[in-house]
């Protein structure tokens, strides 16, 4: 016989964080005569799908500016670009490992996206990536999740743990349709932070 749903505690947490980066993410410079009221909205959109991506602690432009205690760190977040030293000593300032370095501009009558990943120690870039988008300005921020997915493509993404108590002994764990076990299981490692499908069917 299959049994309901259980109530079971899942425990899905994220890997320690001395094991993620931390990111960091600049406002985004505009150009090409595009409204500068859109930069926000990208370098805010590319925060969440960070943090989504990597389950981690991302830091938004606008956190920044409160973060930064002295007039002369303030500086030169509004001054520092991608490949400047400076952002090596911003990073520090910060407490984080990589700074992301949003660029919206206007290229033959298509905005054009790229957003680079700076090693925030070398001052680095480690990955680039750009998107052209030829609908409208506020649209393209659609363009976020992809563009940190590709900009992160070498790093794993953040796995946790998931540990069903009181459920009756013998029982299988399913998990996203594969079975991962039966109670009493343990905790099992290796699973994606995120949602998934929990069912534990006892016969």
């Amino acid at each position: 016989m299959i049994g309901a749903l259980l109530a079971a505690a899942l425990l899905a947490s994220q890997a320690p964080a001395t094991a993620g980066a931390r990111y960091a993410v600049m406002k985004t410079e505009v150009g090409g005569g595009l409204d500068p009221a859109v930069g926000p909205q990208v370098a805010a959109k590319l925060a969440e799908a960070l943090r989504e991506r990597t389950g981690g602690e991302v830091i938004s432009s606008d956190e920044m500016i409160s973060m930064l205690q002295h007039e002369r760190e303030r500086a030169i977040l509004s001054d520092c670009k991608e490949g400047d030293s400076c952002l090596a000593e911003l990073a520090s300032a910060l407490g984080a490992d990589a700074i992301v370095a949003p660029r919206l501009s206007k290229v033959d009558g298509a905005l054009l996206l790229s957003v680079s990943v700076v090693d925030a120690h070398s001052a680095s870039v480690r990955s680039r990536v750009s998107e052209t988008w030829g609908g409208e300005s506020l649209l393209l921020l659609s363009l976020a999740r992809p563009i940190v997915d590709k900009l992160l493509a070498g790093d794993p993404p953040p796995v946790g743990v998931l540990d069903v108590v009181g459920a009756q002994p013998g029982s299988r764990v399913i998990l996203d349709g594969n079975v991962r076990g039966t109670v009493p299981a343990g905790q099992m490692g290796g699973i994606v932070v995120g949602a998934h499908r929990l069912e534990v069917q006892a016969d």
